[in-house]
């Protein structure tokens, strides 16, 4: 049984370095776009990749395994779990038609009743500040464009 864990770790590891050296390529591919000495389009490609080869490296040659069981969840966690997922799938398929300012509040409503068993009111208020916060940093901030929906907001 230790020579399959440690199999799988190495494995793991050497897909991480793949994944490493594939991130580091796309990074050097995109280094002549850089406008600015210190950072550019290539900076975080650049510091995902050696971190995926670092952390590869050490999954795959140094770490030594440790055999833990897990075991799927089951009740109250696995409802949750599956709910969760419900609210994500769902904002997926309303943010076209609903707009990115409607869709983020009932997600945001969705997994804070999802994961907290607030009351509703609890849920709609945090799913109103998330969806603020998130359109002041990536509408306001970024000025990145999502769709405004059926109601034009």
């Amino acid at each position: 049984m230790r020579n399959r864990v440690l199999a799988v770790d190495r494995v793991a590891g050497g897909l991480f370095m793949l994944l490493g050296a594939v991130t580091l390529a796309e990074a050097w591919r995109l280094r002549p776009l850089r406008m600015h000495a210190v950072v550019g389009d290539d900076t975080f490609p650049t510091l995902l990749g050696l971190g995926f080869l670092l952390l590869g490296g050490l999954l795959a040659f140094v770490i030594k395994p440790q055999e833990i069981r897990v075991s799927w969840p089951k009740g109250k966690v696995a409802a949750q779990m599956v709910e969760a997922v419900a609210a994500m799938v769902g904002y997926w398929l309303l943010l076209p038609y609903l707009g990115y300012a409607i869709s983020t509040v009932l997600a945001g409503a969705g997994l804070f009743y999802s994961i907290g068993r607030y009351r509703w009111y609890v849920c709609l208020l945090g799913g109103g500040v998330i969806a603020l916060v998130l359109n002041f940093i990536f509408v306001g901030w970024l000025r990145m464009p999502f769709p405004i929906g059926v109601f034009g907001f």
